[in-house]
């Protein structure tokens, strides 16, 4: 009478998703677990021909799988699996005994059937029973398939089956699959199944092949929570309750569940196996789940998931590549986003900058624009020597104008009118910040956001993303902010408009660096923008070192005159937010705090006639009394040296994150 038998391959397809690396222990309690269960067949792992690790489910000698098994358990049946296309060379396989496995299972492509054959021949010769995985059914047509299995008929193997390797097949294409099989098969061979989950249908096909009631045994093939490749594998409690149910059978659950608590549990909280849309969109295109995985590890969305998949040839969607996924993704990016960098005289930190985001410019097509007012060669020559290696998303532009201290929000402003035609986003960002591309380019994806504003978990005041389209709240949460260049990526449309319409012959909204000019048009355009936490950046460590000493002795014009000016220039629909605006004080930025101005003091940039030519500005900006700062830029500057390096060392003089608040 025909059998339908439950293999369980939860050591072995399980094995995908965390290398195999199960552990000693684990190993061999699953094993003796899973025995008792009472499924009928129990893979144990994978034979390769690589480095032997008694903790990982992957054998090189029959002797490794013995040692695993132990004292074997009556009624079960022990198997391994081999693949064509990287196979444990057959001079390494030891004849079958009474002591090993039984089964090997050996995975075919259909490109490599000839080399699949006698490999298979070679297993049966040895002594084992055979199981013939061909993977991806679905590529062969039914003359394909029939010859398929009269070749392999000619093996007597254990079972020959229909494999869905990734998901994609409807119930009636696997059942079409199932009969040719049927027909076509010597009455002795066993009909194996083997699913996917890519779009939630292992479960019911399954079933639907237990209902076909053959007059030849059936291998269904399961893994407990369904670990394994991809979206997983049909479930083995959830076949086995079905089987207890509707068939008579007598599985005991409770071995399965044991496993799940004790060990498969714990893998998923590492590493998520299971249904998803990017596995549905593999699916749906017949490719290579890995590109789902691939893709969905880089956080890119399903939308853009989809579009690099279907623009891939069927040919390409396949085998997995690496190279091939990198470059359609690329493709996706390309003349999405330009990172325009002003420097001046750094070539050591423009170096570590190119250095630390080469990689990442490459794989995302993410150009970064060097725009340049070095008075030497040097950090020319810098951009050259990467661009001969081979870093091809680097463009050097050289700026030639008065170096002043508004060289830097010209330099940008030059960049944006040369630049933002050829990309959808531009930014502008430090030459001390390593950008991380990965963190923010999936929220470019949509293309619904005029603005987005980054920050840093550990810098943020809110404690959650935000999105705005009230130019008042922007302003009153985010400006201080987005004074900060390398926070900001701009629409390039939205700063071709703010170009045009804005006048830069002001002074108070000469700076696209400081967004001043962005508010005027906000007053009186619609705008989408975006707040998002990150981890967007990390500092260059050589620019981290002066990062304090970069903007100090320009303080009380920065942050006072230039600052009051630029805030109550703008239109009287930020009027009520302008008193909190104008006193500038960040998570790392404090102008007026005491740590800043004896940094700025010790610099010889905070005097009491600098203090008596600003006190106009100094009580719109700041809280404190304009009797402390003129004390504070009496004392000698070496005093001031001390003190700033005692108290800002040892932190007593660090403002809190809630009394930055306040």
């Amino acid at each position: 009478m025909a059998q339908i038998k439950l293999l369980d391959c939860t050591l072995r397809d399980g094995g995908y998703i965390n290398d195999w690396k199960f552990g000693k222990t684990a190993i061999s309690d699953m094993t003796r677990k899973l025995e008792s269960s009472g499924v009928e067949i129990l893979e144990l792992g994978f034979m390769k021909n690589e480095p032997y690790d008694e903790a990982r489910t992957v054998f090189n000698d029959m002797a490794q799988v013995k040692k695993v098994i132990g004292h074997k358990k009556a009624g079960v049946q022990y198997a391994v699996m081999a693949e064509v296309v990287n196979p444990l060379p057959l001079d390494m396989l030891t004849p079958a005994d009474a002591q090993g496995p039984e089964i090997i299972r050996v995975i075919v492509w259909k490109r490599m059937l000839k080399e699949g054959f006698e490999y298979c021949k070679g297993i049966v010769e040895k002594g084992y029973k055979l199981c013939v995985q061909p993977a991806r059914v679905s590529q062969y047509s039914d003359e394909e398939f029939i010859d398929m299995v009269k070749m392999f008929n000619q093996l007597d193997p254990l079972a020959i089956y229909v494999v869905d390797s990734w998901g994609t097949m409807y119930q009636d294409e696997l059942l079409h699959y199932l009969h040719l099989a049927d027909k076509y098969m010597k009455p002795n061979i066993s009909v194996g199944y083997h699913g996917h989950n890519n779009m939630m249908q292992a479960f019911d096909v399954a079933c639907a092949f237990a209902r076909e009631k053959l007059d030849r045994d059936l291998i269904i093939d399961a893994s407990v929570y369904g670990i394994g490749r991809g979206a997983g594998n049909l479930n083995t409690e959830i076949f086995a309750k079905f089987m207890n149910e509707k068939y008579g059978r007598t599985y005991d659950l409770q071995p399965l569940l044991a496993v799940y608590n004790t060990y498969i549990s714990k893998i998923y909280d590492k590493c998520k196996w299971g249904y998803s849309i990017p596995y549905f969109i593999s699916a749906k295109y017949n490719c290579n789940p890995n590109y789902a995985s691939y893709y969905a590890a880089e956080n890119i969305s399903p939308v853009m998931i989809e579009n690099i998949i279907s623009t891939m040839k069927p040919e390409e969607r396949i085998m997995f590549k690496e190279e091939n996924a990198c470059k359609a993704l690329s493709a996706q990016w390309k003349n999405k986003l330009g990172i325009i960098v002003p420097t001046a005289n750094r070539p050591q930190i423009l170096s570590e900058l190119i250095k630390s985001m080469s990689a990442a410019i490459m794989k995302y097509n993410v150009d970064l624009i060097i725009v340049d007012s070095s008075k030497n060669q040097e950090t020319k020559k810098v951009v050259q020597s990467f661009q001969q290696e081979g870093v091809t998303n680097l463009i050097y532009d050289f700026y030639d104008a008065p170096t002043d201290r508004l060289s830097i929000d010209n330099k940008v402003i030059y960049a944006y009118k040369k630049y933002a035609a050829k990309y959808e986003y531009v930014m502008g960002s430090r030459d001390g910040l390593s950008l991380n591309l990965k963190s923010f380019l999936p929220i470019l994806e949509s293309s619904v956001y005029d603005l987005l504003v980054l920050n840093l978990p550990k810098r943020d005041y809110y404690g959650k993303d935000k999105d705005y389209t009230d130019c008042g709240q922007l302003f009153s949460d985010l400006v201080q902010h987005m004074s900060i260049l390398g926070t900001m990526i701009f629409k390039s449309e939205l700063v071709l408009s703010v170009l045009k319409e804005c006048p830069l012959n002001k002074e108070t909204n000469y700076s696209l660096w400081q967004p001043i000019a962005f508010f005027e048009y906000f007053a009186s355009h619609r705008f989408r923008a975006a707040y998002r936490l990150t981890n967007a950046w990390t500092h260059i460590i050589p620019a981290k070192k002066n990062h304090y000493s970069f903007w100090h002795k320009l303080t009380l014009w920065q942050w006072g005159e230039r600052w009051y000016k630029c805030i109550s220039s703008l239109p009287s629909v930020y009027d009520k937010y302008k008193p909190a605006v104008l006193k500038f004080s960040l998570y790392d930025c404090k102008p007026f705090s005491l740590p800043f101005v004896l940094h700025v003091q010790k610099l010889g940039g905070w005097t009491p006639l600098k203090v008596y030519k600003n006190r106009k500005y100094l009580s719109y900006v700041c809280k404190t009394p304009l009797w402390k700062l003129y004390a504070v830029s009496l004392l000698p500057r070496a005093f001031s040296r001390q003190l700033f390096k005692k108290n800002w060392e040892d932190g007593s003089l660090l403002v809190t994150k809630r009394e930055t608040q306040d």
